[in-house]
């Protein structure tokens, strides 16, 4: 059974994944001003470093397995740049 903590951990991390494509696609949505899009690209911008800061690593630097079992599941975090870690 999934409990809420762990529930309430992979939306965050699925809303921090979906965030920092979207930034760093730096494409303004249809129908929004240049305003709106600066006020967006901040507020995912914070939310980034505060996923960062909560993680204990950069997202933007890694990538995310969702794996799916009975019994709730597990998050598989990989380094994108393996050759960091070894000189590390």
């Amino acid at each position: 059974m999934i409990n809420q903590r762990s529930t309430a951990l992979v939306l965050f991390i699925v809303a921090g994944l979906f965030a920092s494509r979207a930034s760093a696609q730096h494409d303004m949505p249809p129908g929004m001003t240049h305003e709106q899009h600066k006020a967006q690209m901040k507020k995912e911008a914070e939310m980034k470093k505060r996923g960062n800061a909560a993680m204990g690593f950069d997202q933007g630097k890694t990538t995310h397995h969702f794996l799916l079992a009975r019994d709730g599941g597990s998050i598989q975090v990989e380094s994108n740049n393996l050759g960091a870690i070894r000189q590390w």
